[in-house]
């Protein structure tokens, strides 16, 4: 299969950068899927999603790390997801990062203003390169360091009992 580069830098099959939302069960509704277990990442989400229930919850949203179903028919891959953002739109094509914030942000009341802003030709390339070398991979590491620690001090616990 020949795969394509996307602005993220990440490779995708052929064709996997768009999903038909009824096939993917996205109800053909923008669903922002996200890493819930992130300490960063959680808390902003659940932001969002209060935000979105007061306007009449209009967005799905998918914790990857509670469950990844959907994820093979969207052509990806759980680790890559719960490392950076990505939304869905209502086409179903796949939005990451920087992109994925300005697709979320966009129907949001009080953000609106900042997916408009991060459009912007100097300000995105800036953002993106930001958020896809620093922030997210850093967020993703710290993640996972949290989950090790977390699974060791368990299997301590399971041990002594």
């Amino acid at each position: 299969m020949t795969a394509t580069r996307d602005k993220s830098e990440r490779v995708l099959p052929v064709g996997a950068d768009r999903c038909d939302p009824i096939s993917c069960d996205l109800e053909g509704r923008p669903t922002t899927l996200y890493n819930g277990a992130c300490p960063v990442c959680g808390p902003e989400i659940r932001r969002y999603q209060r935000i979105d229930a007061r306007r009449g919850g209009e967005l799905g949203w998918q914790d990857v790390s509670q469950s990844s179903e959907n994820l093979a028919a969207l052509g990806l891959d759980v680790e890559d997801v719960k490392e950076r953002l990505h939304v869905v739109d209502q086409s179903g094509r796949i939005h990451i990062g920087v992109d994925a914030f300005i697709v979320l942000w966009a129907p949001l009341p009080g953000h609106r203003w900042l997916s408009s802003i991060m459009r912007a030709p100097l300000i995105k390339p800036v953002a993106a390169y930001i958020y896809d070398r620093i922030l997210a991979p850093t967020l993703y590491r710290w993640n996972r360091r949290r989950d090790r620690r977390r699974r060791a001090v368990g299997s301590t616990a399971e041990g002594r009992e």
